[in-house]
């Protein structure tokens, strides 16, 4: 477990703020992801995930693994994604390892894969495997309007 004080105070700050607007929203369901049972196998108590604001645990697949531990999570070092839902730079996690592991390149030394704490909210969905310039830009507008806060798409993997 990574432990970072000021990343996880400023998380659970987020984590309300999400929590809120979750609550006013009428698009607001519960997120279907294979990892939701590990909420009870890998979190004590006062570690449980926050189903009020979608909290799941996810992986994330990267050849920058460790600097992302380096950095303390800093969501601002994201770079751009050739095969992104979205434009410009996001986080992107999936609930199958398999599909993580196709980021983590081919080297088989060091961190490759995490799993991590994520508060989808109130989240989009698409069954596009390529979604089309338009889709994207709609996509983007619905997240920096706030009222979104995650896309989700269905996707498999292609190992």
């Amino acid at each position: 477990k990574v432990y970072h004080p000021e990343r996880w105070a400023a998380y659970k700050k987020a984590l309300d703020a999400v929590a809120a607007a979750c609550a006013s929203s009428s698009s607001f369901a519960l997120v279907s992801v294979q990892t939701r049972g590990l909420n009870a196998q890998l979190a004590s108590p006062e570690w449980a995930l926050r189903s009020d604001c979608n909290e799941v645990y996810l992986f994330h697949g990267s050849t920058a693994s460790s600097e992302i531990l380096e950095a303390h999570f800093d969501v601002s070092m994201a770079r751009p994604s050739t095969a992104s839902l979205v434009g410009g730079s996001k986080v992107y996690f999936s609930d199958i390892a398999a599909k993580s592991d196709e980021y983590t390149g081919t080297a088989n030394q060091g961190l490759r894969m995490l799993l991590c704490r994520a508060a989808l909210g109130v989240s989009l969905y698409t069954e596009e495997a390529a979604p089309s310039d338009a889709t994207k830009a709609e996509f983007d507008r619905k997240l920096a309007s706030g009222q979104f806060h995650s896309v989700q798409s269905f996707r498999k993997a292609t190992t």
